[in-house]
């Protein structure tokens, strides 16, 4: 009876770590999505030179975006995802130089509109909190950051 116990444990896991390695980064992001807040880390900038602001954004399998703004105005285009490997340097309280070489998820979001207005972004680092929200960074110049939080 252990011998039983035994395979179907071992089966079972197996099948869950297969489950994992062929999971590939991006298919968490398939569906609708909210952006339900902007928070600005750093001490220069506005939120004006964002291009992507709260709205509702769709992704989809085939890698198409639909993003609809505040106002209603209906964008059309295309999301990638990447992994890189990205050295984070900041000084320390002691003065010294502390760096990073961390593994980051990216997302990079372009669409068009109806008046051929175009909007790009690029998040250096997504981050998933659960299955229903994640957060989104990106930086528009060396002192300021935005942190966005996306909610299904």
């Amino acid at each position: 009876m252990k011998k039983y116990f035994y395979l179907l444990f071992v089966s079972l896991s197996l099948i869950s770590c297969k489950k994992v390695l062929l999971h590939q980064y991006g298919e968490e992001l398939y569906g609708e999505w909210e952006n339900t807040s902007i928070n600005k880390v750093g001490v220069q900038g506005d939120y004006s030179g964002l291009d992507f602001r709260r709205g509702k954004f769709v992704f989809t399998e085939g890698g198409s975006l639909r993003y609809t703004d505040l106002a209603g105005k209906v964008y059309e285009g295309n999301w990638i995802t990447d992994e890189t490997k990205e050295a984070d340097c900041y000084t320390g309280p002691d003065g010294d130089d502390i760096c990073t070489n961390d593994w980051r998820k990216t997302l990079k979001l372009t669409a068009s509109g109806a008046s051929s207005q175009q909007k790009n972004i690029y998040f250096y680092e997504v981050i998933f909190v659960n299955k229903d929200q994640f957060k989104a960074r990106v930086k528009t110049d060396y002192y300021t950051r935005y942190e966005y939080l996306f909610t299904r």
